[in-house]
Parts: C-alpha cells; structure tokens; sequence
C-alpha cells in the first residue's frame, strides 16, 4: 500500500507542472487566437471603410465632372457675351462714323435709331456680363469644394494604402 501511495504522489507531483504547463500553453493558444481575431476583425473594418471610400471616391468624381461642365458652361456663356459686347462696340463706332458722315436726313435719323438701340443693346449685355461672371465665379467655387472632398477621400484612401503597406513587406 505504502508503494502505491508513493508512486501516486510521484504520478500526482509529475502530473502538476503538466498541468501548469498545458494552462500556460492554453492561454498562450487563447492570446494568439485572440490577436488573430482581432486583426482579422482589423481587416474586415480596413475593407470596409476602403470600399466606402472608393464609392465615395466615384460618386465624388461624378461630383467633380458635373461641376467641372457646369464651370466651363459658364466660361463658355461669358465668352459669348464679351463677343457680342466686343461686335457691339465695332458696330457702335461704324455706325457713328457713319452717322457723322451721312447728309441725308432719312439715312441720318435711321443711323441715329441704330446707334441708340445698340447702347441699349450694350447695356443689356454689360448686365449679362455681370451675372454670367457671378455665375462663373459659383460654378468656380461649387468646383472647387467639390475638388477638396474628392482631394479629401483620396487622401484618406492613400492613409489606408500607406497603413497597409508595411503590413505586406
């Protein structure tokens, strides 16, 4: 009986460091599981969020392109007009040196007619050039906020990039 409980407390003696030892292996095994969660967790939200920033990303350029047509529709407006205020000045002078050659009273009158409704003309066109250049200076300004959210998504893409890159060295 003696030898029995002798080699039970030898069994029993050997038994606990490899007790301890499988506890220690164990929570060894349950951190790294746990790092792995984590970091798996880590790349679902990095997926995430790149995907709605890429979709940010399109929407905001569809964004930019819109305000881009409307910022060069608007230039293109303000070009015509500065045109045709440029040919109403030239028609203008002929028309004075016209008038100030002309001896007929008919011819005279007639010149005289013209010249007043092209100033009218020209101040109507003065008041186009004035709201055509507010509306460039809108679509300029709307294109440029639009410019600085898709600059501020890319930037945001690009720290992701940046934070993945040492991750695959």
């Amino acid at each position: 009986m003696a030898i029995r409980v002798v080699a039970a407390i030898f069994a029993l003696a050997l038994a606990l460091p490899c007790l301890g030892q499988s506890s220690q292996s164990d929570s060894q095994t349950l951190q790294a599981i746990l790092a792995e969660i984590r970091a798996i967790h880590n790349e679902v939200k990095v997926t995430q969020t790149t995907q709605i920033l890429l979709t940010e990303l399109e929407i905001q350029q569809s964004v930019v392109n819109r305000a881009t047509q409307r910022a060069d529709d608007a230039q293109s407006r303000l070009s015509e007009i500065k045109a045709a205020e440029k040919d109403n000045v030239g028609e203008m002078a002929r028309t004075k040196d016209r008038l100030d050659q002309s001896t007929d009273p008919q011819e005279a009158k007639a010149l005289a007619d013209r010249s007043e409704e092209l100033k009218r003309n020209s101040a109507a066109l003065a008041t186009a050039e004035q709201s055509r250049t507010a509306d460039l200076q809108t679509a300029q300004q709307q294109l440029k906020d639009a410019q600085d959210s898709l600059d501020d998504i890319q930037n945001q893409l690009n720290a992701i990039v940046k934070q993945l890159t040492p991750a695959r060295n």
